[in-house]
């Protein structure tokens, strides 16, 4: 069989198989070269140097910070900071200013902000966050905070719902259950430091007041 099999050609000389072989032994030691995939960027449109400074901003660079409001005297705002550090508040409700109004944000406090932004990896947050009462089964009223990004073409939003400080539930769909809480990781507790950062630098505030003054504001 192998003598007419080898007639007909079916079977390689003796040589042949061994340069096969080695040639095969080869292929796999020395897998062939792949272009590296490069790490998607802390910011878009921004560089950071090795201690976190950023650099330059995107012309179209554009932090906004959005409150919304609820049964109680929760403010409902929005305050936006654009690359030059010039600001816009808009009172929607419970503020003492409500509409557009001007503000500003200090080089050095918008450099931290962006900093932060760097640091947290800002784009690779998942778009939202609910926090649950650690005592109840389900959540109760209180503000989203929501943070959005523009910056080198892209936009990035992402919504914090707060229950306590101290729980955390990332994307838990329809019925939540106490069994489910999960500590609050040290990246959240930066992203709403970033929260009540922008809070402070943008100077809100002022146009905020005391809620307990507007008219029709409260339960």
């Amino acid at each position: 069989m192998l003598a007419s099999l080898n007639r007909l050609g079916l079977l390689a000389p003796a040589r042949h198989v061994c340069t096969f072989m080695a040639l095969a032994v080869c292929a796999c030691a020395y897998p062939r070269a792949t272009d590296p995939v490069a790490a998607p960027p802390a910011l878009a449109g921004v560089t950071f140097d090795a201690d976190g400074a950023p650099g330059p901003l995107p012309d179209d660079f554009l932090v906004a910070y959005d409150q919304t409001g609820c049964f109680g005297w929760c403010p409902d705002f929005e305050v936006t900071i654009d690359r030059d550090g010039a600001g816009t508040f808009t009172g929607r409700s419970c503020v003492q200013q409500p509409g557009p109004s001007r503000t500003w944000v200090a080089p050095d406090d918008l450099r931290d902000v962006v900093a932060t932004l760097g640091a947290l990896r800002f784009g690779e947050l998942d778009d939202r966050y609910d926090a649950l009462e650690p005592w109840l089964a389900f959540g109760y009223d209180a503000p989203t905070f929501t943070v959005t990004v523009r910056s080198g073409g892209m936009v990035t939003t992402v919504a914090d719902y707060r229950g306590y400080d101290d729980v955390a539930l990332p994307r838990v769909p329809g019925p939540m259950r106490a069994e489910t809480y999960l500590p609050l990781p040290e990246w959240l507790e930066q992203l709403r430091d970033l929260e009540r950062y922008v809070y402070e630098v943008t100077g809100v505030e002022r146009p905020i007041g005391d809620p307990f003054l507007v008219e029709g504001c409260g339960i």
